[in-house]
């Protein structure tokens, strides 16, 4: 798979976007549903239940987005041409952002 339908697959750009300053706003994981407390009822149980399935969603989601972006790492060092990996290697970061950032100042 290409790397652009790799990003659009997993609607990725916006966190990567290299023509932004500043290091986009980043995947937020989800929060587990607390457990309902005091008098439970019914619709209470019922409540949480799609509140925990709605989760279980989030948070596939939420990996399956978070390891796309490793993904995406490797393969942006896997297809700079040799002489550019020593300035991936350099930055602190090994986001993609600040991956494509690097590369994008060499130009």
């Amino acid at each position: 798979m290409s790397s652009s339908k790799l990003i659009i697959k997993a609607r990725l750009y916006d966190y990567i976007d290299p023509t932004k300053d500043s290091r986009p706003q980043q995947l937020i994981a989800p929060t587990k549903p607390p457990l309902p407390t005091g008098n439970i009822t019914d619709a209470d149980r019922k409540e949480h239940k799609w509140k925990r399935e709605d989760y279980k969603e989030d948070k596939k989601e939420y990996d399956r987005q978070m390891r796309e972006l490793n993904d995406l790492s490797s393969l942006i060092e896997d297809s700079v041409s040799q002489p550019l990996l020593p300035l991936l290697r350099k930055i602190e970061d090994s986001h993609p952002y600040a991956q494509l950032r690097a590369l994008q100042a060499r130009l």
